[in-house]
């Protein structure tokens, strides 16, 4: 825009009609100047109208909240629900139609009664401590020349105490793997098979829904007792516990003990 035409707009907007020529003269250098100035300065993107020029390269109204108001978002996952066991409500009905055993236990017990050792029960040719360490164990390894009945080793993920134990077959290492009875012969003996014939005592003995391979040091030290006296040091395996121990009873007809009776419910209550 030449000087003229922009000094014709000044005129029509202030209404001053003369030019003198000295500013004329001074217009018409600073003019272009400024036009080229601001020319510039829009092309590179700067707003000089009001306050956004103060923001940095980047920034705009929609990102001008401190980043102290934003929600800030958690990584943290919630506690998981425990899962409940659905066997527990089932073992609890069981529990409840369990007979109170008489006051007066009744003394012995031999383990002879319930057969000589472990026997064939099964007829599949294997005795059932070899059937149930067959059972339980991992990558096992059997004797040859036996039809894959004796077991040499393996691995145990021991339920009782949590521990994973290497069996191997041996006079001094066959000991630290026992199997055990869930129910004890001992506490079934004080609670109804004491009255039974030895066929179905010693059928009930390797029963294998009744037999656990175990830690022996374990196994030792629960012996006969009921769930009152004695549990297993892994907390993890108590609802399956019990639920076992009360099948085993409702399966077989056998009474409880009070005692273990309270301890089995408060047990199973937890887990539903």
């Amino acid at each position: 825009m030449q000087v003229r035409q922009i000094w014709g707009v000044m005129v029509a907007k202030l209404g001053n009609p003369a030019l003198p020529r000295p500013l004329e003269i001074a217009l018409g250098v600073l003019v272009p100047t400024l036009v080229f100035s601001v020319g510039i300065l829009g092309s590179i993107g700067l707003n000089l109208v009001g306050p956004a020029a103060a923001q940095p390269d980047g920034a705009s109204e929609s990102t001008s909240t401190s980043t102290s108001d934003q929600p800030v978002s958690s990584t943290a996952t919630a506690t998981p629900t425990p899962v409940q066991d659905p066997q527990a409500e089932a073992a609890l009905d069981q529990l409840a139609q369990l007979a109170d055993a008489p006051a007066g236990y009744r003394d012995g017990y031999v383990r002879d009664y319930f057969g000589h050792g472990w026997i064939d029960t099964d007829r599949n040719g294997c005795d059932t401590r070899n059937d149930i360490l067959d059972r339980d164990l991992e990558a096992v390894i059997y004797k040859p020349n036996t039809r894959d009945c004796v077991v040499l080793s393996g691995e145990l993920d021991e339920l009782y105490t949590g521990k994973t134990i290497s069996f191997l077959r041996g006079n001094e290492t066959s000991t630290l793997v026992q199997i055990d009875h869930i129910v004890p012969l001992g506490y079934s003996w004080q609670v109804g098979t004491a009255t039974w014939p030895e066929e179905q005592r010693i059928a009930f003995a390797n029963d294998p829904s009744n037999l656990l391979a175990a830690d022996g040091t374990a196994n030792q030290v629960k012996s006969a007792n009921g769930p009152a006296d004695w549990m297993p040091d892994n907390e993890a395996f108590h609802c399956s516990y019990i639920e076992r121990f009360v099948g085993v009873l409702s399966d077989y007809a056998l009474a409880i003990k009070a005692e273990d009776r309270i301890a089995s419910e408060r047990v199973l209550r937890s887990c539903v």
